[in-house]
């Protein structure tokens, strides 16, 4: 069965500075003896994948260096397309977010629960920060 599994998070700018050192020290404890492959571009993705969508993968997007042209985005995959390295843990990508923001009690989504008027709250703060980035509607 394919799983498929996307994360997101709105970092702050000291958060983004660390993202790629936290992404290596997760990936060294995590996946032993890989080395994530750096790539330009997100087309390249499937060039690193012996041309089959059932190899197991995962991609990573980090806010990179700053440079003349703004904060660059730097693109990291590990495919296991040999069947010799490790299996990639379903929740990796969780634990990479979690190490980031210091939140390892919130690995196992069970641990994520609020209590129903604090995810009210939550939500309607959410909703409210975020506005301004929502599709217009027509």
């Amino acid at each position: 069965a394919a799983n498929h599994m996307i994360q997101i998070l709105p970092i702050d700018q000291v958060t983004a500075g660390k993202a790629r050192e936290v992404l290596q020290e997760t990936t060294m404890r995590y996946l032993p003896k890989v080395s994530l492959k750096r790539i330009k571009t997100h087309a390249e993705v499937f060039e690193h994948m012996n041309d089959s969508a059932e190899t197991p993968y995962v991609y990573f997007e980090v806010p990179g260096d700053n440079s003349a042209k703004g904060r660059q985005t730097e693109r990291y995959m590990y495919a296991g397309v040999d069947g010799e390295g490790p299996r990639i843990p379903i929740n990796f990508g969780r634990q990479v977010a979690c190490d980031l923001l210091g939140l390892d009690r919130k690995v196992d989504w069970r641990a994520c629960t609020e209590e129903r008027d604090a995810e009210k709250d939550l939500a309607a703060t959410f909703r409210a920060q975020f506005l301004p980035f929502a599709p217009k509607r027509k």
